[in-house]
C-alpha cells in the first residue's frame, strides 16, 4: 500500500487517507512528501541495511514497488511509472502512465497486474510495459487487493468496494464509521475487513459479513495499515500499536511485533513461519511465526514507502525519498 527532525508529529501529519497525505482526516490525498521536510538527497550512513544494498535514486519520490522475478520490477512515483529488467539497477518510464499519485502496485503472476491510485486503476497484460488505465469512483480510495484479473477489492472513507469485471463497475459491499480500515481478501469468497478495530468475516464475496473478534483490535490513531491472512485460522494486521496475529480466525488477537506509536504497517507472510514485516523505516523477518524477529533493514532519515519479497532470500523496497533498496 508509505523523519529525523520531531519524526513522529510530522509523519503523523503526513500519513492519512492516502499512503503520503499531509492531513489529519480524510478524505482529499495530497502530493506533499516526507522528502520535502528534510534533506535526504544524500543516504545517511546510519542506515542499518545488512544485506540490503541501495541501488540509486529513481525519482524524487516513491509510493510503491513490486518485482515480478529477481530482475524485472515496477515502481510508482507521484505521477507515472518506472520499469526495470536488470535487479533495479537501470529504470525506464512507462509510456503512457501519467497519472497522479499512484499508490499501490498488485502482480497476479509475471504477465498480469494492476496499479491503484485516489481515483484511478490501471491493468497491464504484459509485464508491466503497457498499461489501460479506468477511473475508480472515489477521490481518496487507498487500499485495493485483485484476487484474478476480474475479481478486485479497493477501500475508501465510505467503505469497501468490489468489482467482479475488472474495475468496469465497481458495487458498495461495506460502510466505514469512521477511517478507512484494512481488508483482505483469501480468495474470490473469503474475505476479512477490519472496521473499527473489529473483525468482520465474508464467506460469500461480501455479500454478508459476520463480526469475528471479541476484543477490538485498536486503531485509535490514523494511518496505514495492511492486512494478510495466511489461512482462515492464521492473519496478522497492523494497528497503532504494532502489528497484531489471530490464529483462531479474528477472534482473538496479540500483538506480535509492538512498536508505539506506529503510522504505516505491512505485513508480507509467505506461510504461518516465515515473512516480513516492514514498519515504517524498518524491515524485520521472522522464521517461526512472528516469536522471534530480526530488523532485517533499517533507514535512519528517510521512512520506507512500499517493498515485495519475491521469496525469503530476494526483495526490494522503495521509499518516499525516492531510493530503491535491494536485498543481496
Amino acid at each position: 500500500m508509505r523523519i529525523p527532525v520531531l519524526p513522529l508529529i510530522i509523519f503523523a501529519l503526513c500519513v492519512s487517507c492516502s499512503k503520503t497525505g499531509n492531513t489529519p482526516t480524510p478524505p482529499p490525498p495530497v502530493s506533499d512528501r516526507p522528502d520535502t521536510l528534510v534533506n535526504l538527497s544524500h543516504p545517511t550512513p546510519l542506515d542499518t541495511l545488512g544485506d540490503w544494498v541501495r541501488i540509486g535514486r529513481i525519482a524524487t519520490t516513491l509510493e510503491d514497488t513490486w518485482f515480478t522475478s529477481n530482475t524485472d520490477g515496477i515502481a510508482s512515483n507521484d505521477s507515472s511509472l518506472l520499469i526495470t529488467h536488470d535487479k533495479g539497477n537501470t529504470w525506464a518510464p512507462v509510456p503512457n502512465t501519467r497519472y497522479s499519485n499512484l499508490y499501490n502496485i498488485q502482480f497476479l503472476d509475471n504477465q498480469n497486474g494492476f496499479v491503484q491510485g485516489p481515483n484511478s486503476l490501471g491493468i497491464t497484460h504484459d509485464g508491466g510495459a503497457s498499461w489501460s488505465f479506468k477511473p475508480i469512483s472515489s477521490t481518496n480510495a487507498l487500499y485495493f487487493q485483485f484476487v484474478n484479473m476480474t475479481t478486485g477489492f479497493y477501500g475508501d472513507m465510505p467503505g469497501l468496494h468490489k468489482t467482479q469485471d475488472a474495475g468496469d463497475h465497481w458495487a458498495s459491499l461495506m460502510t466505514y464509521t469512521q477511517n478507512i480500515y484494512p481488508f483482505y481478501f483469501l480468495d474470490s469468497l473469503t474475505g476479512y475487513s477490519m472496521n473499527n478495530g473489529i473483525l468482520s468475516k465474508t464467506i460469500d464475496g461480501g455479500i454478508s459479513w459476520s463480526p469475528k473478534s471479541t476484543v477490538a483490535v485498536p486503531f485509535s490513531t490514523t494511518g496505514y495499515f495492511r492486512m494478510q491472512f495466511i489461512d482462515t485460522l492464521t492473519g496478522y494486521c497492523g494497528t497503532a500499536n504494532g502489528l497484531s496475529k489471530t490464529t483462531d480466525g479474528g477472534k482473538t488477537w496479540t500483538i506480535n511485533l509492538a512498536q508505539t506509536p506506529t503510522y504505516y504497517i505491512i505485513p508480507h507472510f509467505f506461510d504461518a513461519n516465515n515473512g516480513y514485516c516492514l514498519l515504517s523505516r524498518t524491515i524485520y523477518k521472522t522464521i517461526d511465526g512472528g516469536l522471534n524477529w530480526t530488523i532485517s533493514c533499517q533507514l535512519s532519515g528517510d521512512f520506507f514507502s512500499g517493498f515485495h519479497m519475491v521469496d525469503m532470500n530476494t526483495g526490494f523496497a522503495s521509499t518516499f525519498a525516492g531510493y530503491v533498496l535491494r536485498l543481496k
